[in-house]
């Protein structure tokens, strides 16, 4: 059983929060250095975006779109924040905004060495259905969730 994190608070990114979230992405080698310029214009282009204030700080951040039936996303926490339930509360909040109608399936893509990850979102009633090659060649599995009616 998982918990969740009570005092999280899940708003849309805004340009103040640029700092805090590539610091959670050079922590977890999500962006190089030499791209976070590029990195930066995607995340103040974006309406997907949001960020997770815990402890009235940004702790996590998430990015999701949807395709069709399907609802893609990423997340990160911050490193010294994990197993605070941040994670949980973010994907809840996602599962939340599924529809069984419209739009029943959220999916990740999660690197085959990071076994940690995978551990979380099997914990969340994920299932890893598909493997493939990311944009760099990296072994990457698929991990989606379908809401049911």
């Amino acid at each position: 059983m998982s918990t969740v994190a009570t005092d999280v608070m899940i708003r849309p990114f805004r340009s103040l929060d640029l700092h805090p979230v590539i610091d959670i992405a050079r922590s977890h080698e999500l962006v190089e250095s030499h791209r976070v310029a590029n990195w930066s214009s995607l995340w103040l282009n974006s309406e997907s975006c949001m960020v997770v204030l815990y402890q009235h700080a940004v702790r996590a951040y998430c990015v999701a779109y949807t395709s069709g039936f399907c609802m893609y996303f990423g997340l990160a926490v911050h490193p010294d924040y994990l197993r605070h339930g941040i994670g949980t509360a973010i994907v809840d909040y996602l599962k939340d905004r599924l529809d069984p109608k419209r739009r029943p399936w959220l999916i990740a893509l999660v690197k085959e060495r990071d076994l940690r990850t995978q551990l979380f979102f099997k914990s969340q009633g994920f299932l890893a259905r598909y493997h493939c090659k990311d944009l760099r060649g990296e072994d990457v599995y698929a991990f989606d969730f379908e809401r049911k009616q």
